[in-house]
């Protein structure tokens, strides 16, 4: 009888971890509604920033062009938290474009990737343009490769 209870008590302790995973993991209805709350909420971890904001297709990223340039800030969603950060040309690894969607990867372990969806097709490819000169200026991108 004892093994029953035992059994039975692991059974219910592991639905309650499973229900308390599912409703953590679960997305949250978290969007962006326009440039100015982006900004707002960039500044809490930035608060002298400012710039211009482009808020992603979907409300889940932003890119904005920070003053002075040639700074380039990103905001994005990540679970149920938004996680900033101003780029830096050593942070970038690769710039893809896949339709509307600049695909970012990092050298970052804890942040390796970030997709923005961006309709409009100018600000898209002004976004691409700005990211790979911001790429270039890598130190990376300038050490000759042995031969």
């Amino acid at each position: 009888m004892e093994i029953v209870i035992a059994i039975a008590a692991n059974i219910v302790v592991g639905l309650i971890l499973l229900a308390l995973f599912a409703w953590y993991r679960s997305p949250g209805n978290a969007r962006l509604s326009g440039p100015d709350e982006a900004l707002s909420i960039y500044r809490q971890h930035f608060p002298d920033a400012s710039g211009t904001v482009t808020v992603a297709a979907d409300g889940l990223a932003a890119l904005i062009s920070l003053r002075p340039a040639p700074g380039v800030g990103l905001l994005q969603l990540h679970g149920k938290r938004w996680s900033s950060r101003e780029l830096t040309p050593e942070d970038l690894r690769t710039i893809a474009v896949e339709g509307d969607v600049i695909n970012i990867s990092l050298l970052d372990f804890g942040w390796p990737r970030c997709s923005v969806r961006i309709a409009d097709p100018d600000s898209r490819a002004d976004w691409v343009s700005r990211l790979n000169a911001l790429a270039a200026r890598s130190e990376r991108s300038k050490v000759a490769s042995h031969a």
